[in-house]
């Protein structure tokens, strides 16, 4: 039987780093640890990362945990240690463990002497969100193809007429959800588009992350303010200021990451960042387009595309391709002595 581990400060200052590498919605990074004695690790939610408005259920901020709760997993492999099965907190609309504490209990594992190193744990540095333009290379969709046999929950769509078509739809759909003015306020105070921004190394989506130069950037500044998108709806032109269409025509393939009912958001998240680093692992990089997700007309027609049934849960869609050789910039993370509490 494997035995219980307390870990030294030292030890968890390192894991937590390590984990809170896992993809985040809006790079909020919303998971908080607490280390017990006798080997008890909590996972919880500092609830004032949560965006409302853009994701009212719960549902992206789950997926961002479980995907914390599985980096936290693979961390733990390269030290000869793992974590047993979790014990799930609060239900996802839960607000506060009490009223004067802003952490949420997510789940709760056991730090156990057991296993060998994760195949998928020396990956962990190297995956980056790449928002730009993908290069051509015909043995990019070979290699997504290879993960869709191999995984379960994955649906290709590779056909240039279909991306393009979801190409158009995801930017309709991102532009009518951020003609919702406290949605759009929400995505601003999230962007950092200078290094000035106070935050810039800590959360939140860089310009650089953007793919922005820094004349889009500059510019962003004031365009993307909430007053200012409001005069540029107006005059008709938010829509050019948010398109990503050549960006998603440019991928060699739309992955749709599904799953049966019944499977919750935070499993869901433990396999979302296992797949991205499969993709990874075969020189891939990838983006989400979570508006085409988080609508459920949208999710009507993904299910309907992939043959999948009416109850399937779409999880996200990735656009996939190749980077070009200088990749993506890493993500700023904020300091691994915050995420201990």
């Amino acid at each position: 039987m494997s035995l219980k581990v307390d870990l030294s400060r030292e030890d968890t200052l390192a894991l937590v780093a390590e984990a809170n590498l896992a993809p985040s919605a809006h790079n909020t990074q919303p998971a908080r640890w607490r280390f017990l004695p006798g080997g008890r690790m909590l996972l919880l939610e500092d609830v004032r990362r949560r965006v409302p408005f853009a994701d009212p259920t719960g549902k992206d901020a789950m997926i961002s945990l479980g995907g914390a709760f599985e980096g936290m997993s693979l961390a733990l492999s390269c030290r000869g240690l793992g974590l047993g099965a979790p014990d799930l907190g609060d239900s996802p609309g839960g607000a506060r463990a009490t009223d004067d504490d802003p952490y949420r209990l997510v789940a709760s594992a056991t730090v156990l002497e057991a296993g060998a190193r994760d195949p998928l744990a020396e990956l962990v540095t190297l995956r980056r969100s790449y928002r730009g333009r993908f290069e051509a290379d015909a043995s990019a969709l070979e290699s997504v193809h290879c993960i869709v046999d191999a995984e379960e929950g994955l649906s290709v769509i590779d056909a240039p007429a279909e991306i393009a078509e979801l190409a158009r739809a995801h930017d309709r759909t991102s532009y009518r959800f951020l003609q919702i003015p406290e949605l759009q306020a929400e995505l601003y105070a999230w962007l950092r588009f200078t290094p000035a921004h106070p935050d810039w190394h800590r959360d939140g989506l860089t310009a650089d992350c953007m793919a922005m130069s820094s004349l889009e950037a500059r510019a962003s500044v004031m365009l993307f303010r909430p007053r200012m998108f409001r005069v540029l709806k107006l005059m008709g032109l938010g829509r050019l200021a948010t398109t990503e269409a050549s960006q998603t025509r440019s991928a060699a393939a739309l992955l749709v990451l599904h799953q049966s009912p019944g499977r919750g958001w935070f499993e869901a998240g433990r396999s979302f960042y296992r797949i991205w680093l499969e993709l990874t692992r075969l020189g891939l990089s990838a983006c989400p387009m979570s508006a085409l997700a988080d609508d459920p007309d949208e999710c009507a027609s993904l299910r309907t595309r992939c043959g999948l049934v009416r109850t399937a849960a779409v999880i996200n869609v990735l656009r996939v391709g190749k980077a070009p050789p200088a990749g993506a910039p890493k993500s700023p993370r904020l300091p691994p002595d915050e995420l201990v509490v």
